[in-house]
């Protein structure tokens, strides 16, 4: 396991609430930046607006947050085998619009 992997997995593991900005997707994707320029690796941060489907006919939009080291997104909501509030894996959320910092 590389230096990123570690810093994602640690932030995976602690937990998630959507209405703490520390401990939510963005929060802890900019938690993940910090760590990961503080460990020499350049990283960002990426804020996107996606639609979630729940079940066949009903969509809904969503902001989320991510990270990203060498154009590979790296998801620190929560564990990757772990299903989001909407029923789906953070892996599944497809970006309709992203913004980088």
């Amino acid at each position: 396991m590389n230096k990123v992997d570690e810093i994602a997995e640690e932030l995976r593991h602690e937990p998630y609430h959507i209405l703490s900005m520390r401990c939510n997707c963005i929060g802890k994707s900019f938690r993940f930046k910090k760590k990961c320029l503080n460990a020499g690796i350049k990283a960002r941060v990426v804020i996107c607006l996606g639609i979630v489907r729940l079940g066949p006919l009903i969509k809904i939009p969503v902001i989320w947050g991510c990270g990203e080291v060498d154009n590979k997104r790296i998801e620190v909501a929560r564990p990757l085998d772990k299903k989001n509030l909407w029923g789906t894996f953070d892996t599944d959320l497809k970006p309709i619009i992203a913004i980088w910092i």
